[in-house]
């Protein structure tokens, strides 16, 4: 997963990963638990309390990444209704059902943020 990627070896500000279908999500969310433990900035001097109460948040991820990730159902039918701007945007298989590329196209469209 490419967006894991950027989350464990970048200093990226934010990431948002996004699906369609409600499963999708929900096995994201387990795969982003399951390699938290791998974080380069974890270390044994993370105190208990803090991974205990982490453990206990609804969305279970190490304390130093929580707050740059969000998990989004992304339509791109609704397109117009999306107002997040994105300074990279990276996909993987979206159009392998081929349906929909042209309201991805405008998705993208309106999304990336134009150059400097």
């Amino acid at each position: 997963m490419i967006g894991l990627c950027f989350l464990k070896f970048t200093k990226a500000k934010r990431i948002v990963f996004s699906d369609y279908q409600e499963n999708i999500l929900e096995n994201l969310k387990k795969n982003l638990i399951a390699n938290e433990s791998n974080h380069k900035h974890l270390t044994n001097e993370f105190d208990d309390e803090i991974n205990n109460t982490a453990k206990n948040e609804p969305f279970d991820f190490c304390p130093m990444c929580f707050n740059r990730i969000s998990i989004e159902k992304l339509d791109w039918r609704e397109y117009e209704n999306y107002e997040n701007k994105f300074d990279l945007i990276i996909g993987s298989e979206l159009i392998y059902q081929g349906g929909y590329i042209e309201e991805l196209v405008k998705l993208i469209q309106k999304i990336l943020c134009e150059s400097i």
